[in-house]
């Protein structure tokens, strides 16, 4: 593909998707944390799965909110660098939701390559 097809799609996303940036923290990433916490911690059929597990503890409202705390105590002006692309590693399933919900919830758009790999 050449240089110029590549702008040509980049352009057309860009003005086909117009979605801003979200604030950091902002309620809907905090809930969607939430609420995706507890199907990983309730849901009897993902106890088997270690990873998942840790997973959906590391995603509970109380570490989330030390998350913020953290952002919001530190004296650096954090704003979001507007769109974040993750590649994901074929031998840890979970580690890229790790770094997508740090970029969720410092206000960023992302887009996520998922490996072929998986398990």
């Amino acid at each position: 593909m050449t240089d110029f097809s590549l702008k040509k799609i980049k352009l057309f996303t860009l003005r086909r998707h117009k979605i801003k940036n979200s604030s950091p923290f902002d309620s809907i990433i905090l809930q969607f944390c939430q609420q995706l916490s507890k199907i990983l911690t309730i849901d009897k059929e993902l106890r088997p799965y270690p990873d998942i597990v840790a997973l959906g503890y590391w995603l509970r409202t109380s570490h989330i909110q030390q998350l913020k705390n953290q952002f919001e105590q530190s004296r650096e002006v954090r704003l979001a660098r507007g769109l974040v692309f993750h590649i994901t590693p074929g031998n840890v399933d979970t580690m890229f939701v790790y770094s997508w919900v740090i970029s969720l919830l410092t206000g960023n758009k992302n887009i996520v390559r998922l490996s072929a790999k998986g398990g």
